[in-house]
């Protein structure tokens, strides 16, 4: 019986195929692999025992790492090969992460935010892209409706990676969502580890805020708390695409806003991360 989670790696593989780009080079990766598999959990076997036998964690998953070390291990004149179906994503799947990605690198030029220890600058986003790209970071969307976005480092988790089919003011929503995580992505990215949540979030907020502010894009509407959120959030916002410098105490009406609202305020309480990336994964 595996030892393993079967399961995930099947999930994953595919997943890491496209991110490390092996899945090209199919035939080059079951040669250094020595086997021939028939299905996605064979794949997986033949990669954990692969991994054992090479001195890495066994978990049939050919993410960036095992790949770093399996490419050094293929044989010359291999005859290249189609890599089957079963290990390929969807093409729905492919779209969605190339909109991330171009999200991050193309959309984010005018997002330029500094207040206290906390800052983004267009070059920030486009490096969270193309580490997505280059599979050291996956984006999950955490939410049937696109609600929220989870960065994980290398970790796929998810059943699946379908864009949801929207209007084009609902993307720009979507693209804000990513954009807020992509913040924490990159506070975690200049290792603001030990730092106040709340200020990270808020600052998210703003950042989100500046995106929706200029796209002339809105949510639709929330509770009483949740438009509290938005609304202070995205006159901050406002103020700095006007080019206007608030003082930390302008930022105070939302940091009480994040601190009273009921997804936040438990994690307030208990001095936990309110969301984006895992501390030190990156």
């Amino acid at each position: 019986m595996p030892h393993f989670n079967v399961a995930k790696a099947v999930r994953s593989n595919p997943i890491y195929g496209r991110f490390a780009r092996w899945v090209g080079r199919y035939g080059e990766v079951i040669a250094a692999l020595g086997c021939e598999p028939d299905s996605a959990v064979a794949f997986a076997e033949c990669v954990a025992a692969w991994q054992g036998k090479n001195h890495l964690k066994s978990d049939g998953m050919l993410g960036p790492k095992t790949w770093a070390k399996l490419r050094h291990a293929i044989p010359i004149g291999v005859i290249p090969k189609p890599a089957p179906d079963w290990i390929r994503l969807e093409p729905e799947a492919e779209g969605w992460i190339d909109a991330i990605v171009a999200t991050l690198e193309q959309d984010t030029g005018f997002l330029t935010l500094k207040h206290g220890i906390h800052s983004v600058m267009p070059q920030d986003f486009k490096d969270i892209g193309k580490f997505i790209a280059d599979g050291v970071i996956e984006v999950v969307p955490v939410s049937k409706r696109g609600g929220s976005y989870e960065f994980r480092n290398a970790e796929p988790d998810a059943d699946t990676l379908k864009p949801p089919r929207r209007s084009d003011r609902d993307w720009r929503v979507t693209q804000a969502l990513l954009i807020h995580e992509a913040v924490h992505a990159i506070s975690d990215l200049k290792k603001h580890v030990s730092v106040s949540t709340l200020d990270e979030e808020a600052f998210a907020f703003v950042v989100q805020g500046m995106f929706l502010e200029k796209h002339k894009a809105r949510f639709v509407h929330g509770h009483e708390a949740t438009e509290k959120l938005r609304r202070v959030s995205r006159a901050l916002a406002a103020r700095y695409l006007a080019r206007e410098t608030p003082s930390d105490a302008d930022w105070e009406p939302l940091r009480e806003a994040i601190r009273k609202h009921p997804n936040y305020k438990a994690n307030y309480r208990k001095k936990l991360d309110f969301d984006g990336l895992l501390r030190d994964t990156l």
